[in-house]
């Protein structure tokens, strides 16, 4: 059995303040047959995280799943998995509601 090729691991939010709603860099997923993105929140911030994704890079929709929507109340680590995605870009949007604190995301795939 043949094991996955780590293809990449960048940051898509780098100490982001978490005081507004915000949006993640885009990240070219094309090449990969998995993924996991890891966001450590500190503060005491209030929202949502949802991943979305794209096939031409601009119209960014839901990516369906419960998984795929983190309700964020308090400082910690979230881990959102996908394997197999059928889209070609991701990116990870902030709803703030309350709080403060910050975010810095790194996405990981393998191919």
């Amino acid at each position: 059995m043949s094991e996955p090729i780590h293809s990449f691991n960048e940051i898509i939010y780098n100490a982001q303040s978490l005081a507004s709603s915000s949006v993640s860099a885009i990240q070219n997923i094309d090449e990969i047959r998995s993924y996991c993105i890891a966001a450590v929140i500190t503060g005491s911030p209030v929202g949502s995280l949802q991943v979305k994704g794209s096939n031409d890079g601009i119209n960014f929709g839901n990516v369906p799943g419960a998984a795929f929507t983190v309700a964020i109340s308090a400082a910690g680590t979230y881990l959102i998995p996908d394997a197999l995605p059928a889209y070609s870009y991701v990116q990870l949007v902030y709803t703030f509601t309350s709080g403060t604190g910050s975010i810095t995301a790194l996405i990981n795939a393998k191919r």
